[in-house]
């Protein structure tokens, strides 16, 4: 009984994988399970494959071998003529709009507003009302502290700033399934690359304090 709740409470699970690119090899057999509410932090010195890792489970890197599943369903693979294949596009743009992600450049529409670039996505790719969107961004721009700043474009922001929307953007999807915070079920995954990269001072306690609250909504959270 404990072995089937601990299975059913793992949201990302590696098995085996493998990425290389021409004969350079970035992963090699990875093995992982990351929980739901968890936070993992993967570190280790530059071109260790840490983006790597986030690129494949965003699904923007193809695998070569093994598998992802992301909360119990394949990711990387989908069934065909009853067995397993590699996804196809229609599939993991269904599976990729459940995942949430901030990159390292953090690539806000420089022409919208911090509360537009959190609603683009949830009202222009997964059909939600612009009122729901917003209600949803503006609550997320006030748990990372920048409800004041919601009319404001990206230059006009500090960089530490801009890292903040980004992450409030990236929230918007990765809570969709689990909105309010009392409803965790369907909760989705949230990916940082270099998280601290623009948050200088403090940064390591800074970002643990925004990423916090995505674990209390249900949201696995990896960088």
């Amino acid at each position: 009984m404990d072995n089937k709740k601990d299975s059913n409470d793992i949201l990302v699970k590696f098995s085996d994988v493998t990425k290389q690119y021409g004969d350079l090899v970035v992963l090699d057999k990875l093995n992982l399970e990351i929980k739901k509410n968890e936070m993992v932090s993967i570190i280790g010195p530059s071109g260790s494959g840490k983006t790597t890792v986030l690129r494949v489970l965003m699904t923007l890197e193809k695998i070569n071998q093994g598998i992802i599943h992301l909360d119990g369903e394949p990711l990387t693979h989908m069934m065909e003529k009853e067995k397993l294949v590699f996804a196809n596009e229609k599939y993991l743009r269904e599976r990729r709009s459940k995942i949430g992600m901030v990159f390292q450049q953090f690539n806000l529409f420089p022409h919208m507003t911090a509360l537009q670039n959190c609603i683009e996505a949830p009202v222009e790719v997964l059909g939600m009302k612009k009122e729901e969107a917003e209600e949803r961004a503006l609550g997320l721009l006030d748990l990372v502290g920048l409800s004041d700043k919601k009319d404001e474009h990206p230059s006009r922001l500090s960089g530490g700033q801009q890292q903040r929307v980004a992450i409030a953007r990236a929230l918007a999807i990765a809570t969709l399934c689990c909105w309010p915070p009392d409803n965790l079920e369907g909760c989705s995954s949230f990916l940082s690359d270099n998280p601290t990269k623009s948050n200088k001072s403090n940064a390591l306690s800074s970002a643990s304090s925004f990423f916090m609250p995505s674990t209390s909504i249900g949201a696995s959270i990896q960088f």
